[in-house]
């Protein structure tokens, strides 16, 4: 067995300066890698400090990461050779990837013990492991005691605005023996009495739990519960009535700590994230799929004075865009250059989007199938000449072009005879080169007012419209009409040019007409940003859904759904010196699409609405007329008394996966446009009847 690690033994490196007090899996070498900025040389230790819950990543960047930055994206596998776990973090991704004579299984319980259960995110349990290593780095006389001002101090580095008069409360409930100071244990017991909502989630284990001393639900209850409350079959209730008491119970029963810990954690998530990943038919025509979109994909801010960047042209292809935005424009010295005409924003040359687009990897690597650059062309003939010159320079960009005559029936190609090829959108202008029109795949073309017209254009013909057209069309019962040319040809919908800011528009409304390219401004993480892209989660996050039966044939009809929904608290958005409240919405909905509660009661580290303490508080209903296509979308807004400042947060879940029952939900923040961690959650409860 190798004992070393980059030359040093495990004891060695344990009696080393920078060794943070805890245990080590002494004696394992592995390999670790950190996605994103931060890398780490292979065999290097990664210790695991349980002392200070940390990772300790070792030389070279020795970088300590909190567990409230990680959760787990899956368990490892359990190959002799090759077995892993990852790490996915808020910032970077950690995978770990051990010999085969390392205990994976110690590391694994160690693993979870630390960060929380596998698969879930920072749970109940682990949120009481990190308040107990924060008790002990406040405590710095190190007395095991800490005094009034500072568990206020602490409350505010966790992150949780309690009122002073509450922590006052607090303090005084756990300092017994009124010394003005209280312990671990009796800051612990508090905390985790504020943690536990005693409303319905307290109640329905009690219901389940029966009346037995101590309270504890057997496998027999939480079947009934998971048949009863959460709608799964009963082969379904048997499986993960196991896998839960095995994740979070004890023996053969589960108590209240380990059913609401299971309660809050990814097994229990509002989506069935496993569906994400069903592989859809990919042999279809290109016509038949939603692609997503990017528009103005060049600009880093708004549309009169934002940057220009060819990293934006990397970002958007990271996030998820199979349709990127080139607007074309030449300098003085006619050299093509991509900028917003007329305004104030940057430019770059054309040469710097080709060379960002020269790596097949970056290209391909997430997703295999075709990526259609959308040139807008405001240049001369010579510029265009140029353009292809510069094309023909690069010669693993160049090799990556699909040419239509490769292709005889258009109208038949699809997503998988497309894989690893660049499709060029544009229009063809009396001036453009033969060169140039011989690489164009996807002909531009403008609607004229008559829909035979445009029907006889050739197959792959792209008509881009704003949003106030499309709405035209389908105030003017035009829609179907669009659903049947989406049928052979493409249609572009892109955000209308009053919104400066570089807003969004609800995509959906131009999915239900069977619009391929519905192009959103990347750059802005507004909750339609958020629909599109959890939306483009499905298809194992390929960029191409297949669109639903109706759109691919006019004999079939739009689904009919009812949805309810309750949202009964929010887990660690607490704003106590703002006004909290929470707006739920449904797209593709008839009549009423949005409700909004305020919240009625916050402990500091949860805020309850009124469903939370009212079982008969009415649901929110909403009558969905294509669930495919809909996504029920919660958002949280506070809005502080002191600054008038409103910020919001957004859960999005896909009618089409959402699961029944009570749910928790992970929230979305648009301001960096980052998940947030899974301990922030909202928690609903959710009925759906097919009609």
């Amino acid at each position: 067995m190798d004992t070393s690690v980059g030359g040093a033994t495990s004891a060695e490196l344990e009696r080393a300066e920078s060794k943070p007090t805890g245990s080590y899996f002494d004696g394992k070498t592995f390999d670790v890698s950190v996605q994103g900025s931060f890398c780490i040389r292979r065999k290097r230790l990664m210790a695991i400090d349980t002392a200070k819950q940390l990772l300790v990543l070792r030389r070279p960047v020795a970088h300590n990461v909190h567990p409230m930055e990680l959760h787990f994206a899956d368990i490892y596998t359990a190959n002799l050779s090759e077995r892993t776990i990852i790490v996915h973090g808020r910032q970077r991704d950690i995978n770990m990837r051990f010999k085969a004579d390392a205990d994976v299984d110690q590391i694994y319980r160690s693993l979870r013990a630390m960060i929380g259960s596998a698969h879930d995110g920072v749970t109940l349990g682990s949120r009481f492991a990190i308040a107990q290593q924060l008790f002990r780095e406040a405590d710095k006389d190190r007395t095991g005691t800490l005094s009034l001002q500072e568990v206020s101090e602490l409350m505010k580095k966790m992150n949780h605005n309690v009122e002073r008069s509450n922590i006052v409360e607090i303090f005084k409930k756990a300092d017994k023996d009124e010394n003005q100071r209280i312990d671990e244990d009796e800051f612990m017991s508090i905390y985790k009495e504020i943690a536990k909502r005693k409303t319905v989630l307290l109640k329905l284990f009690l219901e389940y739990a029966k009346l037995r001393h101590p309270q504890v639900m057997k496998k027999a209850e939480l079947e009934s519960f998971l048949i009863n409350e959460q709608k799964m079959t009963e082969s379904e209730a048997k499986h993960q009535s196991t896998e839960i008491i095995k994740m979070y119970g004890e023996g053969k029963t589960i108590d209240v700590d380990g059913f609401l810990e299971f309660l809050q954690s990814g097994k229990n998530f509002g989506a069935a994230a496993e569906m994400n990943s069903e592989p859809m038919d990919m042999s279809r025509p290109l016509c038949d799929y939603f692609i997503a979109s990017s528009h103005n994909t060049y600009l880093e801010g708004n549309q009169l004075t934002g940057s220009v960047s060819a990293d934006s042209y990397v970002n958007a292809v990271k996030a998820g865009a199979r349709c990127v935005e080139i607007d074309l424009w030449e300098d003085d010295d006619g050299e093509p250059t991509v900028t917003h005409g007329r305004t104030l924003t940057g430019e770059m040359h054309f040469a710097d989007v080709v060379k960002a687009y020269g790596s097949r990897k970056l290209l391909f690597g997430k997703s295999p199938y075709p990526l259609v650059l959308s040139f807008e062309d405001h240049m001369t003939a010579k510029s265009r000449q140029r353009m292809v010159e510069i094309m023909k320079d690069s010669k693993e960009f160049y090799k990556m072009l699909a040419k239509p005559s490769d292709f005889p029936a258009l109208e038949a190609v699809t997503p998988e005879q497309l894989r690893e090829k660049i499709l060029i959108k544009m229009k063809i202008k009396p001036e453009t080169p033969d060169q140039l029109k011989e690489l164009i795949f996807i002909e531009g073309g403008k609607y004229k007012g008559s829909w035979e017209e445009a029907m006889a254009t050739r197959p792959l013909t792209c008509f881009s419209h704003d949003e106030s057209r499309l709405e035209q069309f389908v105030e003017e019962n035009e829609s179907s009409e669009l659903v049947r040319f989406n049928k052979i040809h493409l249609t572009r919908v892109y955000p209308a040019g009053l919104r400066i800011g570089s807003s969004n528009f609800d995509p959906s409304k131009a999915w239900l007409c069977g619009c391929q390219l519905v192009a959103l401004n990347y750059q802005t993480k507004d909750k339609y940003y958020i629909i599109n892209k959890t939306f483009f989660e499905l298809n194992a996050g390929s960029g191409y859904i297949l669109k639903i039966p109706r759109l691919l044939s006019m004999a079939a009809l739009d689904t009919q759904t009812m949805v309810e929904v309750k949202v009964l608290y929010g887990q660690n958005i607490n704003y106590s010196d703002s006004d909290v409240y929470v707006s739920v919405r449904a797209t593709c909905c008839r009549g009423v699409s949005k409700y909004k509660i305020q919240r009625i009661s916050d402990t500091g580290l949860s805020v309850a609405f009124p469903h939370a303490l009212d079982e008969d508080e009415p649901a929110f209903p909403f009558d969905i007329h294509c669930k495919e296509l809909s996504c029920i979308v919660i958002t949280v807004k506070h809005q502080s008394k002191l600054t008038k400042r409103k910020t919001r947060i957004y859960a999005v879940i896909p009618v089409r996966i959402l699961r029944q029952g009570y749910r928790a939900c992970p929230l979305f923040d648009v301001v960096n446009g980052h998940a947030l961690p899974p301990y922030v959650q909202l928690f609903c409860h959710f009925t759906v009847k097919d009609g």
